[in-house]
């Protein structure tokens, strides 16, 4: 529907050899911005219930390493650090709802929302790539406790093989971003030259990125599932 929308706008103005009203550019691009404000919800609510499920394997770890006051007290930082970036995911959803609801031109909402994902988006992607390897180490934890004793055997390669899964995280989640981003500057560049010339080659560029992103995807799961058994694998 969206793109025959764009199709429509574009082939009927190129027939009448017309610039393009910004009216009938903001018309074909809503639809898009809809999906974008959509998918990054969805994405933030599913990181916030690995944040969930981490908290409830730090409560059990709480609870099981009451006798060890060192893991104990890294348990409460770490839980502590957790409920942080919850609440901030929580503020990101309300930030992207103010953008949504915004009574602005659509040029001043894709500007706001660009300025949004570069900076407050940024610091959660920092954040969500942190949670794998807290994620890990509380599973880890709970796995391997001995009656309330914790050992990491191998602390070198345990604490590489964590910074290789953050590294490893934020560049697959700054890949998966690369397309919405791209969109977004695309859309910009249309706006502000009243064309639809970027945003009608769109259609082929999200079939590509699609391709990658299942590829990426599976390639991704099967390296974090091994850093994952990795980690617990030191850890004993």
């Amino acid at each position: 529907m969206k793109k025959d929308m764009i199709q429509d706008i574009w082939e009927k103005d190129k027939a009448q050899k017309k610039e393009i009203s910004m009216r009938d550019i903001e018309q074909a691009i809503r639809p898009s911005i809809r999906h974008q404000t959509f998918t990054f919800k969805i994405f933030i609510w599913i990181w916030l219930l690995i944040i969930f499920a981490t908290l409830v394997l730090n409560g059990m770890n709480i609870s099981g390493y009451a006798i060890n006051p060192p893991m104990l007290i890294t348990h409460l930082i770490l839980t502590l650090v957790t409920i942080t970036f919850g609440i901030y995911g929580i503020h990101l959803l309300s930030e992207l709802r103010i953008i949504e609801q915004a009574d602005e031109s659509l040029l001043s909402v894709l500007k706001r929302r660009l300025r949004f994902y570069r900076s407050k988006y940024e610091i959660w992607n920092l954040m969500m790539a942190a949670m794998i390897p807290l994620l890990s180490f509380a599973l880890n934890s709970y796995i391997d406790n001995q009656n309330g004793i914790y050992r990491i055997n191998r602390p070198l390669i345990f604490f590489g093989v964590t910074l290789l899964q953050f590294i490893f995280c934020y560049v697959i989640i700054k890949i998966g971003q690369y397309p919405v981003l791209k969109e977004i500057k695309i859309f910009l560049s249309d706006l502000e030259a009243q064309i639809l010339e970027g945003t009608q080659k769109l259609t082929g560029m999200k079939k590509k990125w699609r391709q990658w992103a299942i590829i990426l995807a599976i390639i991704g799961t099967l390296l974090l599932l091994w850093g994952i058994w990795r980690a617990i694998q030191f850890g004993r």
